[in-house]
């Protein structure tokens, strides 16, 4: 009774230790989240010192419209927008090494103001940037529409978020206007530049 007791323990031992080591090299597979397509990316030179007043219209459940200001610094993008009625939505600073430094809205929280911040960087980055910004797996590709707007998309080039060659962004630029979709999160907005 003894030896099978023993026998047993052992065999239990054994197995333990078989599915731990299989479980060390098995490579855990984690799906893509919306927002892990792409990393925030340095403020490029022909950016930097620069400020862009903007109407923003966005688009989900609701339409909400707001007026925007983005100032770029060397190495800082910093954020303010509010109601057309004059109310603080969001203030905020994100650093290209240090992240989100600051930010203060009775509205958004922490991770919306990045993903604010990437949709900001995915419009007016040019595109050698955002190549560099992008997750393994997707691509950037710029063109031209029938009605002549200058169109940019992002696709992800192995099926993980769509099954289906849908882009999951797409940007349309026409004159001092840009709409930017968003299919995987939902949501889209439009900008309209009021400075030159």
């Amino acid at each position: 009774m003894l030896a099978t007791r023993s026998f047993v323990n052992y065999l239990l031992l054994a197995i333990l230790t078989i599915s731990l080591a299989a479980c060390a090299i098995t490579e855990k597979i984690e799906p893509v989240k919306p927002a892990d397509f792409y990393t925030l990316q340095a403020v490029p030179t022909q950016l930097q010192n620069k400020t862009f007043v903007e109407s923003l219209t966005f688009n989900d459940d609701q339409a909400r419209k707001l007026l925007t200001q983005i100032e770029t610094g060397q190495d800082t993008v910093n954020l303010a927008a509010l109601t057309f009625s004059g109310v603080t939505v969001v203030q905020a600073q994100w650093h290209q090494q240090q992240g989100l430094v600051s930010f203060s809205s009775p509205v958004f929280e922490k991770e919306m103001i990045v993903r604010i911040i990437r949709d900001i960087q995915l419009v007016k980055w040019p595109e050698k940037n955002l190549v560099a910004g992008l997750t393994s797996g997707f691509q950037v590709s710029q063109f031209v529409s029938s009605n002549s707007s200058q169109v940019r998309e992002i696709r992800q080039t192995t099926k993980v978020l769509t099954t289906d060659n849908q882009p999951i962004i797409r940007i349309s630029y026409l004159n001092k206007r840009i709409r930017l979709q968003n299919f995987i999160e939902n949501y889209e907005f439009v900008i309209e530049q009021i400075n030159e």
